[in-house]
C-alpha cells in the first residue's frame, strides 16, 4: 500500500474512535438524513454493496428504510473501520441488522466480486478519497447488474453564488480551527477541505462517470451544493 492509499488508511485508522462524533459536528447533524435521502431509490434492491463503507452510515441508512429487505455487503479496505460499522449494525433494530450484513475488507479499486453481483453500489463521503475514479468506475460496472444503481453522496462545491461564500467561511476556516480543540489528530481535518479544493465540480464528476461508460449519471444539489447525490444507472 503506497502514496494516498496508505495516508487514507493510516488515518481512518487513527480517527475511528472519533469518527461518527466528528461527522455530526461538521455536518450540524444533517449527515444521516442526507444518507437516507441518498439511499431512497435502493429501496427495492436485493444485493447492495457499499463501498468504502467506514463505520456504516450509509449501510444502516439503508437496512432502516422500510421497503428494503435486503443484504448489504458492507466493504472498506480499513479493518479498523469495518468492526466499528458491525458494532453500530449491532445495536440498531434490536441487533438484527447483523443478520443482513456482511463484510469485506477489500479495495474498492480491485473488488473480490463476480461480476454482475449487485443491484446498487452506495459510496458515502468517500469519492475524494479514491486514487482513480476510473478504476472505482469499472469495478462497479463489472460487479453491479444491468439496470443496477450506484449512489454516491459526497461533499460538493456549491453553485450558488451565497452558499459558496458561507460555505468557504465554515468548511474552510472553521472546520479546521474547531477541529483542533476537539482532536489530537489535527491533520485529518486539515485533510478533509484540502481534499474538496482539488476534487471535481459536479458537472466535472458527471462528465467523468459518463466516459467511464455509465449510460445514465446525474446529480442532485442539497442546501446549494454544499453537498451533492449523484446517480449512476448501468
Amino acid at each position: 500500500m503506497q502514496g494516498k492509499k496508505a495516508f487514507i488508511h493510516k488515518m481512518f485508522s487513527e480517527i475511528a474512535p472519533i469518527y461518527d462524533r466528528m461527522n455530526r459536528l461538521i455536518s450540524l447533524g444533517f449527515d444521516n438524513s442526507w444518507r437516507r435521502r441518498a439511499v431512497k431509490p435502493l429501496a427495492k434492491a436485493r444485493r447492495v454493496l457499499d463501498l468504502c463503507a467506514g463505520s456504516g452510515d450509509m449501510a444502516i441508512a439503508l437496512l432502516e428504510q422500510n421497503d428494503f429487505a435486503g443484504e448489504v455487503v458492507l466493504c472498506d479496505f480499513n479493518r479498523d473501520m469495518l468492526h466499528l460499522g458491525k458494532r453500530k449494525c449491532s445495536r440498531q433494530d434490536g441487533g438484527q441488522f447483523v443478520d443482513r450484513i456482511m463484510l469485506v475488507v477489500a479495495d474498492a479499486e480491485l473488488l473480490p466480486f463476480k461480476e454482475g453481483s449487485f443491484d446498487g453500489v452506495t459510496i458515502g463521503f468517500a469519492l475524494r478519497n479514491l486514487p482513480s475514479l476510473e478504476k472505482l468506475s469499472s469495478e462497479i460496472m463489472r460487479a453491479m447488474k444491468e439496470e443496477g444503481l450506484a449512489v454516491f453522496l459526497e461533499v460538493a462545491h456549491p453553485e450558488n453564488k451565497i452558499v459558496e461564500v458561507l460555505f468557504h467561511l465554515y468548511f474552510y476556516k472553521l472546520v479546521p480551527t474547531i477541529s483542533k480543540y476537539l482532536t489530537s489528530k489535527k491533520y485529518a481535518y486539515r485533510y478533509l477541505p484540502a481534499s474538496l479544493r482539488v476534487f471535481f465540480k459536479q458537472r466535472e464528476l458527471v462528465e467523468l462517470f459518463r466516459e467511464a461508460g455509465f449510460p445514465s449519471v446525474s446529480y442532485s444539489n442539497i442546501w446549494g451544493g454544499m453537498v451533492a447525490i449523484y446517480f449512476l444507472r448501468k
